[in-house]
């Protein structure tokens, strides 16, 4: 599917493309369409697995943040006294 979108956005951009490469292109693009399968990722009844997602970057950086910011805090305060 991606090479087949790839291959039509390269058509639609080339100026000097012909109308037979356009039809091709449009026709591989739609059997590709065509060919895409549903994925069923509907949670069963009883299912306890949890979905990983992977995205931890915004939570590891306000971590990373907060540390630093405790730190400073940390740092001024045993200077004053």
């Amino acid at each position: 599917m991606n090479e087949a979108l790839n291959d039509a956005k390269a058509v639609l951009n080339d100026p000097e493309a012909s109308q037979a490469e356009v039809d091709n292109a449009k026709d591989v693009l739609t059997k590709a369409v065509a060919g895409l399968q549903a994925v069923d990722n509907t949670v069963k009844p009883g299912d306890t697995t949890s979905i990983k997602t992977g995205d931890t970057a915004a939570f590891t950086l306000f971590a990373g943040m907060m540390f630093v910011s405790l730190s400073f805090v940390c740092f001024f305060k045993k200077k004053e006294n």
